[in-house]
């Protein structure tokens, strides 16, 4: 017989192996989802399956899908931080931007006084 800690460690494992490779975006043109349930599913209703199968899930089972999304969030930092090494013309920071009054937005206007009539480009 196995420990609740072997136990644990087994799911974890079998978890991790199962979803490790679903952590970086994929090309979703084939919508997989539609194709393998046979049935149409829209996006609402694949949603609500989700949501449900979500709420129904232990915390042993939460915690190591919040450990694997920090994985997932790692690779990401990773990934934006390689793209800034090799294109930083193209990264544009955000405070090179003001804010320009628009029609429906009369308020812009107010906050930045100083720049009431400067575009960046």
């Amino acid at each position: 017989t196995m420990s609740p800690q072997q136990i644990d460690e087994l799911r974890r494992t079998e978890i991790r192996t199962a979803m490790l490779e679903n952590i970086s975006p994929k090309d979703h043109r084939h919508r997989s989802h539609r194709k393998k349930t046979g049935a149409s599913l829209s996006f609402l209703e694949m949603s609500n399956l989700m949501v449900a199968s979500w709420k129904s899930t232990d915390d042993f089972t939460r915690d190591v899908f919040e450990e694997l999304a920090e994985v997932g969030r790692k690779m990401y930092r990773k990934r934006v931080a390689e793209y800034q090494d090799n294109y930083p013309v193209r990264i544009m920071k955000l405070s090179n931007f003001v804010s320009l009054p628009t029609a429906h937005h009369p308020q812009h206007s107010q906050q930045h006084p100083q720049h009431p009539q400067q575009h960046p480009l």
